[in-house]
């Protein structure tokens, strides 16, 4: 996005502004693939088995905390604790490798000093030279 604001959508690697008091939903877009995820020891092994050719594509993965919070000591919230989830702690992206039309690799994830109540990963393929997603998965990293 050109500009970083309160609260910022972004949605298929653009900026959504179609989000409060309206009843749309977000447009369906078409199936690109399957992506699949196994973490075991701060590692993430990748599959994406795209459903049209592709030439390259890349893994991209952040690292989210839960349950953060925050002294504000100025401004209009000052001298309130406020509380965060989904905050992105760190980014990681690795280029995948195409194996009998099939993409794999691994990317290690991000490390982070913050403690948080919980850990998630958000995780998604894209062309190398475009950060737009393709396909996502996300989920939970118990005992991380």
């Amino acid at each position: 996005m050109r500009t970083i604001y309160t609260p910022g959508f972004v949605y298929n690697g653009s900026e959504w502004r179609n989000r409060f008091g309206r009843s749309e939903e977000f447009p369906e877009g078409a199936n690109p693939g399957v992506l699949e995820i196994d973490v075991n020891d701060r590692v993430a092994e990748v599959r994406f088995s795209p459903i049209a050719k592709l030439e390259d594509a890349q893994i991209n993965v952040v690292l989210l905390g839960f349950d953060l919070t925050s002294q504000i000591r100025a401004g209009e919230n000052s001298g309130r604790e406020l509380r965060h989830d989904f905050v992105v702690l760190g980014m990681t992206s690795n280029r995948l490798r195409l194996m009998d039309g099939n993409f794999t690799g691994s990317v290690e994830l991000p490390q982070t000093t913050v403690k948080a109540s919980r850990y998630a990963i958000a995780a998604w393929v894209s062309d190398t030279n475009r950060q737009s997603p393709m396909q996502a998965v996300g989920g939970w990293l118990p005992g991380y």
